[in-house]
């Protein structure tokens, strides 16, 4: 499987660890984050990855899922497949696809590993995520597990260069107000991006520079 072009630059930065880190993240981050947060591992973090699935050379785009509106914490909200680290696996790269292939059935037979950006830590939870990229040829088969997805959203990287929005998001510890992304103009109904995926998020547009 071949790399399109156009992601030879965020490629080879994956592999260089040339990516710009925490102050990619600084730039979405709720108001609740100070910068100690973002930098600083708390005691007994626990691992976890995400799966930020590249596809369609003509227009570069990633895929999203949008939780279930089952009453949790997450309830309802945008972010990338991923979970928690289980013992004995390869992480991060096969946590992120082990967990890829339970939420979305994405095959990892069909997907080009390119590297990981920066962990970021998500105090409150204490899990230090860390985002694993790939390039995938095809997405057309990947469904949603019901029980954790409700739908997956693919978003052209070229709405994530839009400058974000700001708004106040009704949380299990208070209000919180933190820049965000519309998604989509074809479906006002889905949330915006916000929190640790807008967050990761911003890297991965930094890191593409305007090359993708």
């Amino acid at each position: 499987m071949s790399v399109p072009s156009q992601l030879h630059v965020l490629r080879d930065r994956l592999r260089n660890g040339d990516v710009p880190g925490i102050e990619a993240h600084r730039r979405l981050a709720p108001d609740n984050r100070d910068a100690e947060s973002i930098a600083v591992l708390p005691d007994e973090m626990r691992h976890a990855a995400v799966l930020l699935v590249l596809f369609d050379a003509q227009d570069p785009s990633v895929l999203l899922i949008r939780r279930p509106d089952d009453g949790s914490v997450h309830s309802g909200e945008l972010a990338f497949p991923g979970g928690r680290y289980e013992a004995g696996e390869r992480f991060p790269e096969g946590t992120a696809l082990r967990e890829a292939r339970e939420e979305i059935a994405l095959d990892p037979d069909r997907v080009l590993v390119l590297g990981t950006l920066t962990p970021l830590v998500i105090p409150v939870s204490r899990f230090r995520i860390v985002p694993v990229v790939v390039w995938a040829d095809s997405v057309d088969y990947v469904t949603p597990d019901d029980r954790e997805v409700a739908e997956i959203v693919p978003v052209s990287l070229q709405t994530l260069r839009n400058a974000p929005a700001r708004r106040l998001f009704r949380t299990p510890v208070g209000d919180i107000s933190a820049p965000c992304w519309a998604v989509s103009d074809v479906r006002p109904d889905l949330p915006p991006l916000w929190g640790a995926s807008a967050m990761v998020a911003a890297e991965l547009i930094d890191a593409c520079g305007e090359s993708c």
